[in-house]
């Protein structure tokens, strides 16, 4: 079991506490039916999202904003706010897609990110997840 990680965000405004509610890792093939097909996700809590495949595209949906579609970088992390729904669609089948989902609770603003409905965060040397993945084992 994964013991609770808890944090605190200085900001111009006060303070903000993140708490670490949840890690998942897969790894699965990826299917020829699953290619250019539009899958749906909504996370209620704040979630980070880890993807190394390439061809990967997200359509993004929030209250107030018109829907998106964006190219994600590969091998990078993005951040949701909660309840942001959000669409992937995998450009090509192939070798095991591994992803990675962080879940986490704020207690008050994070400024600059609870405006946004997508922060994505490039870890091309797979620094961050590699300790997820160490984690993990």
């Amino acid at each position: 079991m994964l013991k609770i990680v808890q944090t605190t965000y200085d900001s111009v405004r006060g303070r903000s506490n993140v708490r670490l509610t949840s890690v998942h890792r897969q790894s699965i093939q990826i299917a020829a039916d699953q290619v250019g097909r539009w899958m749906n996700h909504r996370f209620d809590s704040w979630t980070m999202v880890w993807s190394g495949v390439h061809g990967y595209q997200a359509r993004l949906s929030a209250t107030g904003v018109a829907d998106r579609v964006v190219d994600r970088l590969p091998r990078s992390w993005a951040l949701h706010g909660p309840g942001c729904s959000f669409h992937e669609r995998l450009g090509a089948s192939g070798p095991d897609r591994e992803s990675m989902y962080l879940f986490f609770t704020v207690s008050g603003e994070l400024p600059g990110l609870s405006g946004r409905a997508l922060t994505v965060v490039a870890d091309p040397d797979d620094r961050l997840a590699g300790h997820i993945r160490h984690m993990h084992r």
